[in-house]
């Protein structure tokens, strides 16, 4: 696959902005981002409900929260949240991975407009690829306490909804960022949507480019974050061929190349240690949504993605190393809602999944092809009662028949949500659920160490983990006035892992590779506390949060010999300012990451030691002012990502270097200028 190259993403993107303007009938030079009633549906159920009214706990990034943090991807757009960390895994691709609640990626069930379309090899670097223009809204559950999910929700889901044609507008945006003098990060995009003037028809259209240079930070000539060129682009067509119904079809293109290492000039065989990652990725979907009467809807999705990579995990001349890997993945969904009346309303969803996804994985000189065919069917049952004034209770079965399952799997789930005073929400899940032994994101990845590749396999008797997790939520919302709200919550969540997978190395010296086994050990607990407080009005918001966690296995690892949860903190928190002056904007956030072990491995592959990651503060700033004219307002952005520089100081050297010895944020203090124009 050739790389995405300036020319043509230049090219896509100049082509999209003599579109759009055209096509916008109404100007909107304010922000095209405000929540309309379409945004609050969430994945709990295909309800109109704001997150206070959700059975589960709902946490929330709204469109206003993309532009005012001035994100660059979904990976940014997770910040200021309690219980939910990005963090990056590889010191030469940059590969990261979201956690929730202490646990790692591959427990976290990752949702386009709530169907679980991006496979695990689309996931492993997806957090990155995602651009803004795609996200209209980003919904957290944690605890999986759905039977809607699917299996995958152990730690919790993650939906993000992507844009849709409300309204028209239009909009033109490019950012220049410097981490370094000698490297830069450069990004342009542009997005709109246009509505017919009298039939019920739309359609939004988004294109965006990045080009970011390699950095070294700790000038032993070998890249710290990979080099990357990105380009996305997209399209959604909404209809009403019926009254209320919805005929929605979308389509999706990502293409990126993204190489780290030395030498990056030259082939990646060449250098001394190279992770060289092409990736293509296609999505096309179709969906129907049809309410014939008032007590009966139904929805129904067809979605196929294609994933391709080319690869190369390696250096110092090894052809061998460099690898093809094809993810085509098929997913039917269909559900329907029944609205009954009986002592409160009755929600009766029932939901049928099909999903078939097969890998193929291949790296010739290290004789390893995973091919792996997967299918999965879902059945789901939910029962939803809305008793009294707020009161809740949800429950919900759901049977999964999995290929890697010799028999078909149960989850049940429960939820209850009490309102005993107007003020006052308590929220309360518990869920079974189960991860199946099959090929996950970090099978994907390959990890460097020593200057040779990592294969993660499964043990042959490898069992699925089972899950049961605890959540309880205590919610407080006061309006001292009429444009101030105060909100609190406090949060506790247990989750037991039983059958929990670990890694066992057993290399052999005779191959290149370093073998890795995945086993089924013991139990894993994870056990914490969430708080966060909120305060807003018209003008400003500030929120604050604080994690407090404590994960452990059952039996200790058998590198390292300890039974904490590596690379995970006992607490974490953030905190946040947003001023809003007529046509000013100032943003303000700082993410707190406190001490966690980080395995630390030779050049070999031996373990070494299990340091302790110092205390680490994110700081980003930004600000920005709009100035209206007669066709179009522009806004000017200023900012600074981690303002405090704080990072890891201890990062690998080297080409024998432990890759995944990683920590904290991945990118040093670096400032940013932006300028927006909305047509």
């Amino acid at each position: 696959m050739p790389p995405a190259r300036p020319a043509a993403a230049l090219a896509a993107l100049a082509a999209l902005a003599f579109a759009l303007p055209a096509a916008a009938q109404e100007p909107t030079p304010d922000d095209p981002g405000e929540d309309t009633l379409e945004e609050e549906i969430l994945v709990t159920a295909d309800r109109a409900l704001p997150p206070r009214d959700t059975t589960l706990r709902t946490q929330r990034v709204t469109r206003d929260d993309l532009d005012a943090r001035q994100v660059r991807n979904l990976a940014d757009a997770l910040s200021y949240l309690s219980g939910v960390r990005v963090e990056t895994k590889c010191q030469s691709c940059g590969f990261t991975q979201v956690r929730l609640n202490g646990l790692g990626g591959p427990y976290t069930q990752l949702l386009l407009d709530g169907l679980p379309t991006a496979s695990a090899l689309a996931s492993v670097y997806g957090l990155e690829q995602l651009p803004p223009e795609l996200i209209q809204r980003i919904d957290v559950v944690k605890g999986g306490a759905s039977a809607l999910y699917g299996p995958g929700a152990v730690a919790g889901v993650i939906d993000v909804t992507t844009r849709a044609p409300d309204r028209p507008f239009a909009r033109l945006q490019t950012t220049w960022e410097a981490p370094s003098p000698q490297a830069d990060d450069r990004r342009v995009s542009m997005d709109g949507a246009f509505t017919h003037p009298t039939a019920p028809l739309g359609a939004h259209l988004f294109a965006s480019w990045r080009q970011r240079q390699a950095l070294d930070l700790n000038a032993d000539a070998i890249s710290d974050l990979p080099r990357l060129d990105q380009l996305a682009a997209g399209a959604t067509l909404d209809a009403s061929p019926l009254p209320d119904a919805t005929l929605r079809l979308k389509l999706l293109t990502l293409q990126e190349d993204r190489r780290g290492g030395d030498q990056l000039h030259l082939p990646p065989h060449e250098a001394q240690i190279a992770e060289d990652i092409q990736t293509q990725r296609l999505q096309a979907e179709a969906r129907w949504k049809h309410a014939p009467s008032l007590d009966l809807d139904y929805a129904l999705a067809y979605a196929f993605a294609w994933t391709g990579r080319e690869s190369y995990y390696g250096g110092g001349g090894d052809l061998g190393a460099y690898g093809r890997t094809r993810n085509p993945v098929h997913l039917a969904d269909a559900r329907a809602n029944l609205y009954l009346h009986a002592l409160g309303l009755h929600t009766l969803t029932l939901a049928a999944q099909l999903q078939l996804d097969h890998v193929r994985d291949t790296f010739l000189g290290y004789q390893r092809t995973i091919d792996q065919r997967v299918a999965l069917l879902g059945l789901a049952l939910q029962e939803s009662w809305l008793f009294g004034d707020g009161h809740e209770a949800a429950a919900g079965l759901r049977l999964d028949h999995h290929t890697a399952l010799d028999t078909p799997a149960l989850s049940p789930r429960l939820a209850l949500r009490l309102r005993p005073l107007d003020l006052l929400d308590l929220r309360t899940a518990l869920a079974a659920g189960l991860r199946p032994p099959q090929t996950f994101d970090e099978d994907l990845h390959v990890e460097t160490v020593g200057g040779a590749a990592r294969l993660i396999t499964n043990a042959p008797d490898l069992r699925p983990e089972r899950s049961l997790s605890l959540t309880q939520q205590l919610a407080l919302t006061l309006q001292p006035t009429p444009n101030l709200t105060l909100s609190a919550s406090l949060t506790a969540y247990l989750t037991r892992l039983t059958d929990a997978y670990t890694l066992d190395t057993q290399d052999d010296p005779d191959t290149p590779e370093e073998e890795v086994l995945r086993v089924n050990r013991g139990a894993t607990t994870a056990l914490g506390a969430e708080l966060e407080l909120a305060l807003q009005s018209e003008r400003w918001a500030a929120r604050v949060g604080w994690t407090l966690e404590r994960a452990a296995n059952d039996q200790p690892d058998p590198d390292f010999h300890t039974r904490a949860l590596l690379r995970t903190p006992r607490a974490y928190g953030y905190a946040e300012l947003v001023l809003k002056l007529q046509r000013l904007q100032a943003q303000a956030g700082l993410d707190l990451t406190g001490p966690m072990p980080v395995p630390r491995y030779g050049p070999d592959g031996e373990p070494l030691d299990l340091p302790a990651s110092p205390w680490l503060f994110n700081l980003n700033t930004s600000l920005a002012y709009t100035f209206p004219l007669d066709a179009c307002s522009l806004t000017p952005t200023l900012g600074a990502r981690n303002l405090l520089d704080s990072r890891q100081r201890d990062l690998p050297t080297g080409p024998l270097r432990d890759a995944a010895y990683v920590y904290g944020p991945a990118q040093p203090r670096s400032l940013f200028v932006s300028l927006r124009a909305d047509l």
